[in-house]
């Protein structure tokens, strides 16, 4: 990346939610019907970590430390922290420029930040405007997961009880601060009520 993809920031909307409650399905509705008539571009973290786990670097940024840092994240199920937010940088800015977010267009971020100590790191790349809450109850959560409410889920293989459990005490703990953080930095602040059949649709209507 040059000099000059560095210091662009991004404006942006970031989702946050527990595990199932339809962030991706939600972030790939507004990339396909805009939000706030601004073109959106989703950006799913924790689908770009799977797939360089699977299938090794997405980009030339990567390096083989990089790969070993997001494998050994996940096989932990931990979250990247801030020594190695380098990786989450090089795969966000390679994302932008691929996808050629431009002034005016809105980055939807899913995934990132995940925790509050990302969140300056991330501040130094986009601006977000916005944060949308998913809520959604956890008993709610495993039957989404079991319907595969979403649609998204078909290929996950880190869904079993235990891994889902250990997922939503990260999100309680680590996550949900962010809105605390973020409330108090003077942030759009919008609240989504996720059920068991939710659509994206219906979560956009909720905040339109």
């Amino acid at each position: 990346m040059t000099n000059a993809d560095n210091q662009k920031r991004y404006d942006a909307v970031l989702i946050l939610g527990p595990t199932a409650a339809g962030k991706t399905p939600f972030g790939e509705h507004l990339e396909k019907k805009r939000f706030r008539d601004k073109r959106c571009v989703h950006f799913d973290f924790g689908a770009h970590l799977r797939k360089v786990a699977q299938e090794g670097a997405t980009t030339k940024a990567l390096s083989d430390d990089d790969v070993g840092i997001i494998v050994r994240a996940l096989k932990s199920g931990a979250l990247l922290e801030n020594d190695s937010f380098h990786v989450a940088s090089k795969i966000l800015l390679s994302f932008a420029k691929r996808r050629r977010v431009k002034e005016g267009d809105l980055l939807i971020m899913n995934g990132l930040p995940r925790h509050v100590g990302q969140a300056s790191d991330v501040d130094a790349i986009v601006n977000i405007r916005t944060v949308i809450c998913l809520e959604c109850a956890p008993w709610v959560i495993g039957e989404r997961i079991r319907r595969d409410t979403g649609g998204d889920r078909s290929d996950r293989i880190d869904d079993t009880p235990s891994e889902v459990a250990c997922k939503l005490r990260v999100y309680e703990k680590r996550t949900i601060p962010l809105i605390d953080h973020y409330r108090r930095k003077g942030i759009e602040m919008l609240t989504v009520k996720v059920g068991l059949d939710t659509t994206p649709a219906a979560m956009a209507e909720q905040i339109m």
